[in-house]
């Protein structure tokens, strides 16, 4: 009775098995089913209930414990999970943060260097960066005025037995507020009488610097900047080019300058074909012949530098320059100095050759040749050269001056034949003193230049008013004159006043 109540209490009656389990393990029964005493069956049994109670509760406060653990680890989790992604999200835009900023430095770099190449570009290959030859060049002062030397060695043909090489020398001079451009070819073996050691050749020998300070000493023209070119150089560049349009005075058969035949006329050279014709000596007048078609070539050459028809652009032409050329110019000198010229009509380019006379002998090994420079005409080459308004143009008219009272010479500075006989005329008519009429050295005078001695100046603006044109110019040095005043005729004469 009281083990049914206790199993009905627990909620659970007990299984046969239990029984015979409880009822073997009794002391009591000996082997037999005796029934056990309720105080011992109910230690053994309440003792073993109270065990499984206390497991089962164990059982549920472990399940209970893990689930709270679980759920604590699932926020743990994600906690984790959500730092991590907040910490990839930091990552992906500090990535993206610092690639924009690396594809900003890169763009920037490039274009830096893109700049700097194309600014520098001349300078870094192969620049000319000698502090003598700074010294030599003469800074320039003036944006809009300059003068170039340009030097471009002619190497030789091996069979001719001739020096290795000579040079194509020339001073380029533009100046954008006169909108002029002006060429004057020096002969390589130039000297001045007497200072045969000093020569151009001799000078170059000794260097680049050395070569500038023999043309500004012995033309009296400052030189601002310096290009050097190989002839092999140029030879590429003008291939590069597409070649150079040029008009050629005469034909070019001169077996010691290259063995293709150049006829006279219009045609598109190459590097070769320019090449000969820059060499070429066997002419009457040899080395001052060659100096003049050296000029007409630099021409060519400028000209087809500032070419911009057919898409091509002075930029190009610059980037085209650069690879063969030393200066101490940047790019962006160069292009200003291609972009003046281009501004210039090219029907007005002058050109022009030191005047002078060949010496000595041409064809040897051992040349003994030498041009001589003439110091009596290239004092007025030079002033037209150098032509930038160091006198201001006088209309007035000076009535008050004698014209009788000084002596007058005129000179006809273009290729109109007869006109210094018709101007020198028409101011004996007005009462001048007119002791000589002729030619000037070179034909090559745009304007009209009324000389004058220190003390003639007023007699000079009469004869300017007389003719109603031309300007006058104190002589200081530059011209070989025999009388009070010197007139030489240039291209803007017009019709002179009726008497």
């Amino acid at each position: 009775m009281f083990q049914k109540k206790f199993n009905l209490r627990l909620g659970k009656r007990a299984t046969k098995a239990e029984s015979e389990t409880l009822g073997s393990r009794n002391p009591l029964s000996h082997g037999t089913h005796a029934a056990p005493s309720s105080h011992s069956y109910f230690r053994r049994h309440f003792s073993k209930r109270k065990q499984q109670s206390t497991s089962d509760t164990c059982d549920i406060g472990n399940l209970v414990s893990f689930d709270a653990r679980s759920r604590a680890e699932q926020r743990a989790s994600l906690r984790v999970k959500k730092h991590a992604t907040r910490r990839v999200r930091s990552s992906h835009a500090r990535s993206f943060v610092v690639a924009f900023l690396l594809i900003i430095v890169i763009i920037g770099a490039g274009i830096g260097a893109g700049y700097g190449f194309y600014t520098i570009s001349v300078r870094s290959n192969e620049a000319i960066q000698s502090g003598a030859i700074k010294q030599a060049l003469t800074p320039q002062k003036n944006k809009h005025v300059a003068t170039v030397l340009l030097n471009v060695t002619l190497p030789q043909e091996t069979y001719t037995g001739l020096p290795s090489h000579t040079s194509m020398l020339a001073l380029a001079r533009f100046d954008t507020n006169q909108q002029t451009f002006r060429i004057l070819s020096l002969p390589y073996f130039a000297y001045l009488k007497g200072r045969q050691d000093n020569s151009l050749a001799r000078a170059a020998e000794r260097g680049d610097d050395a070569l500038i300070r023999a043309v500004t000493i012995m033309t009296g023209v400052p030189v601002n900047h310096y290009i050097s070119v190989s002839g092999n150089q140029f030879a590429a560049l003008v291939d590069n080019l597409g070649g150079l349009s040029a008009t050629l005075p005469k034909d070019i058969d001169d077996p010691f300058a290259g063995w293709r035949f150049l006829h006279a006329g219009e045609q598109t050279l190459d590097g070769y074909d320019a090449l000969v014709w820059a060499r070429a000596t066997n002419f009457p007048k040899a080395l001052y012949t060659q100096a003049e078609n050296q000029a007409l070539l630099v021409k060519s050459l400028f000209a087809r530098l500032c070419d911009q028809t057919n898409g091509h652009t002075i930029g190009q032409s610059v980037d085209t320059l650069q690879k063969y050329i030393r200066s101490d110019m940047s790019s962006n000198a160069i292009r200003t100095m291609l972009d003046a010229v281009a501004g210039v009509d090219m029907s007005t380019w002058e050109v022009s050759a030191l005047p002078g006379e060949t010496v000595g002998e041409l064809r040897t090994s051992a040349p003994q040749s030498a041009f001589v420079v003439s110091e009596k005409n290239t004092t007025q080459m030079v002033n037209s050269f150098l032509d930038d308004a160091r006198a201001e143009k006088t209309p007035e008219t000076h009535n008050t001056v004698d014209v009788s009272s000084f002596s007058l010479e005129v000179q006809n500075g273009t290729s109109k034949a007869g006109l210094a006989k018709e101007v020198g005329d028409y101011l004996t008519s007005c009462g001048c003193v007119v002791v000589s009429v002729g030619n000037a050295q070179q034909p090559i005078f745009k304007e009209t230049l009324v000389v004058y001695q220190p003390q003639y100046e007023d007699a000079a603006k009469a004869v300017v008013s007389l003719l109603g044109f031309g300007r006058s110019v104190k002589n200081v040095g530059y011209y070989t004159m025999h009388s009070s005043v010197l007139v030489i005729l240039g291209s803007d004469n017009q019709k002179l006043p009726q008497k």
